[in-house]
């Protein structure tokens, strides 16, 4: 796992609570886990995020350049920040699960190699 981006990700959210919403990749201002490790590494701005796609139930950034992978097929915010995060998709679905509360990402991440020192206690 991508300690350092998951770390930066996690205390970002912490520190901007009216900012997430693990619920959703995208809720008007407000964006989950997965949307936020996109934001945090740079993948799309935050300004962004009123121009993600939906197609076949998947959220997309909608910038040629972040929406193709290397095969051109559309890459969901879930496969990228996975492959951000350097987590499996099962793994990164357990870390981007809806109803995860800051409290249980946090042991999720602590479970998956964050050194628990460094994530904020919210």
């Amino acid at each position: 796992m991508n300690t350092e981006l998951a770390t930066k990700v996690f205390n970002h959210i912490v520190n901007n609570p009216e900012e997430w919403n693990q619920s959703s990749y995208y809720c008007g201002a407000a964006a989950c886990f997965a949307g936020h490790t996109c934001i945090i590494a740079g993948l799309v701005n935050r300004s962004e995020l009123g121009s993600l796609k939906e197609f076949k139930g998947k959220f997309f950034i909608n910038r040629l350049k972040q929406i193709f992978s290397n095969n051109d097929e559309y890459r969901s915010i879930r496969e990228e920040a996975a492959d951000l995060l350097s987590l499996a998709l099962n793994d990164a679905d357990t870390l981007f699960y809806g109803h995860n509360d800051i409290y249980d990402i946090k042991d999720i991440l602590i479970t998956f190699g964050c050194n628990k020192e460094d994530l904020i206690i919210p």
